[in-house]
């Protein structure tokens, strides 16, 4: 899907349609999709990581920190 909107042009590195896609990505645990976006420029702040780590997605939580080079107090905190 991610796909066929880039192909019809969709910019997906906006908050209103890359934001949207990728809290939800993150929040659902749908790791192949937030590494799209990652590609496609959607920008990653520590509230991100913390609704990973929230969510129980340690793999998306490490993922996100490692693309962003910063680490939240919670991701400190629950992830070694």
């Amino acid at each position: 899907m991610l796909h066929l909107l880039r192909e019809r042009g969709t910019f997906l590195n906006t908050p209103e349609s890359g934001g949207q896609a990728f809290r939800k990505a993150v929040t659902e645990g749908l790791e192949s999709m937030v590494t799209l976006l990652l590609r496609e420029g959607v920008e990653v702040d520590c509230g991100s990581v913390d609704a990973a780590v929230e969510h129980g997605h340690t793999g998306i939580a490490r993922r996100l920190r490692d693309h962003k080079g910063e680490v939240s107090m919670k991701l400190t905190q629950h992830i070694a």
